[in-house]
């Protein structure tokens, strides 16, 4: 006797929020700049800061507002933001639950939303991309429903989807706006779904009233800013991003990446056995044609993941930053788990359930791996106790070190009504001392391109703020792509002006080595020489 859907789907919430409770507290990197001004963001945010308008915001407005909601509730720190990750990454994987569920066995799909759970590669660098990711397969659920019965009301689910994902990522919603689209024309002319003025009406809000409200909510966020400041914040052109690869080099490292994948110790090795002999199984069933019209709804449901997969792929096609590829991963996991779920629906119970206890078992070792490696990392060197910190991460004592002498300097030097200004890249100090940068501009680096008037419009609201104190941090001196050096290949005006007004005053870190994203972190201190017999 099978189990009821509605209760494997109660197991897969229960059992997500097992499997990434310890996620909660855990935080493999934590980043001065990239995560700093996630932090940074949510808390402004919290405060009726409007994103882009007040601070710098480079994904859509949306995730500060559901971010902020979790400060509001379990109150400002790290852990509250892990917290509403993992909510959003359970939610990823019910969402991948429901859309196989429908052509699967449900305990194999529910097997496959624990897989994505657990082996899924995170974006290590920021908490806004996890919404993105739920938006996706609640996108990709819709339209499997669409597949196993035409109904418009699903489409209109996935049109909702893609309302909220272009308010997370934008050119991500815009991709999954094309992919619908293209969707519901190709399925319903090769399955002869009759025209209606419902479908009529559907494909006028797909292609015109969508992506009107895309645009009408970036236009209303955007268009009082300068076009400098709107491309800083969505740099989609080529001379904003400092990454560039040919086509056939992100091929080539994506086909690498796959192969050093599945050599990567025997539980791969195992897992990829069962995906070919998947694969084998798959295309002897759909050669038997036995149930054609289940087999051409799960070639459909199929085809649509490769669509979704090959679409999501295009800023990884543009830049050859691997991370960047992650995007389509949840699109990957599902096309394994249908085929695999696919080929074992016709075989009997014993091999099913030989199978099924095979992956479980890599699952659990997956698990149980993680579980050892965090409890080994609860140790006092690992933690971040600083107040709106507590979360263990994987930096380095000299990193922790920094962090904490430079957020103790701030907090017990500056007067309470008084702010700092921090550059190139550390707002993770603004956060970690409750103070409000005294710019909307966060991140300073040559990629940014940021124009004289710019510059000029930062000093003269560091004067207007009566700023005394600057953070300068060691990135400040880069040799990484885009990153440069400060008053000398990017913001010379506002290099000359620190130079002419302030001098440093203590220096913390490591100073000697390359600095890096959380690592070989440096920072000085630097006062206004005006000020420096009354504020020292």
């Amino acid at each position: 006797m099978k189990p009821p859907k509605f209760l494997i789907l109660l197991l897969v919430f229960l059992s997500g929020f097992l499997l990434l409770a310890h996620h909660v507290i855990y935080q493999p990197l934590l980043s001065q700049g990239d995560h700093g001004r996630d932090l940074y963001a949510f808390a402004k945010t919290l405060d009726g800061h409007v994103p882009y308008r007040d601070y710098w915001w480079v994904y859509g407005p949306l995730m500060p507002y559901y971010y902020g909601l979790f400060f509001k509730i379990f109150g400002i720190g790290i852990k509250s933001a892990l917290l509403g990750k993992a909510v959003l990454t359970v939610f990823s994987g019910v969402f991948i639950f429901n859309a196989l569920s429908l052509f699967i066995p449900p305990l194999f799909a529910f097997l496959a939303a624990m897989w994505f759970l657990m082996f899924n590669p995170e974006f290590f660098f920021t908490y806004n991309h996890a919404g993105g990711i739920t938006a996706l397969t609640a996108i990709t659920s819709c339209l499997f429903l669409y597949i196993q019965t035409p109904r418009a009301k699903y489409l209109y689910g996935a049109l909702l989807g893609v309302l909220i994902l272009a308010v997370i990522k934008v050119n991500f919603g815009l991709a999954a706006l094309f992919v619908t689209i293209v969707f519901f024309r190709v399925y319903d002319k090769i399955n002869r779904v009759p025209s209606s003025r419902s479908r009529k009406i559907f494909a006028v809000t797909a292609a015109v009233v969508t992506p009107l409200c895309i645009f009408l909510i970036y236009y209303g966020l955007l268009s009082r800013l300068p076009v400098y400041y709107i491309r800083q914040c969505l740099p989609y052109l080529s001379g904003d991003q400092p990454y560039h690869a040919t086509l056939g080099e992100t091929l080539k490292s994506l086909i690498l990446a796959v192969v050093y994948n599945i050599k990567d110790g025997w539980p791969n090795r195992i897992f990829a056995l069962v995906v070919i002999g998947a694969v084998v199984q798959s295309l002897r069933q759909i050669r038997s044609r036995d149930a054609e019209k289940t087999y051409r709804q799960i070639i459909a449901a199929f085809l649509l993941l490769v669509f979704f997969y090959t679409v999501n792929l295009h800023e990884y096609f543009m830049s050859g930053v691997i991370y960047r590829s992650y995007w389509a991963v949840p699109f990957s996991s599902m096309m394994i788990f249908l085929l695999l779920g696919f080929a074992v629906s016709r075989v009997s119970p014993s091999i099913q359930r030989m199978l099924f206890g095979t992956l479980f078992i890599l699952l659990f070792m997956r698990y149980t791996e993680e579980i050892d490696m965090i409890r080994a990392k609860r140790l006092p060197e690992q933690h971040l106790t600083v107040e709106r910190g507590d979360v263990i991460t994987d930096n380095s004592y000299d990193w922790f070190t920094t962090v904490n002498a430079t957020t103790e300097f701030l907090k017990t030097r500056l007067p309470k009504d008084e702010t700092f200004f921090a550059l190139p890249y550390d707002p993770l100090y603004y956060y970690l001392t409750d103070k409000a940068s005294p710019t909307r501009q966060l991140i300073f680096f040559e990629h940014i391109n940021i124009p004289p008037e710019q510059e000029q419009t930062i000093i003269a609201e560091l004067e207007a703020n009566n700023v005394n104190t600057i953070l300068i941090s060691s990135r400040a001196q880069s040799g990484e792509p885009g990153l440069g050096v400060l008053g000398a290949t990017y913001c010379p005006l506002l290099g000359q002006y620190i130079t002419d007004h302030f001098e440093p005053v203590v220096f913390f870190g490591d100073w000697k080595n390359p600095p890096g994203w959380a690592w070989n972190h440096g920072t000085q201190i630097l006062k206004r020489k005006k000020s420096l017999s009354t504020k020292i």
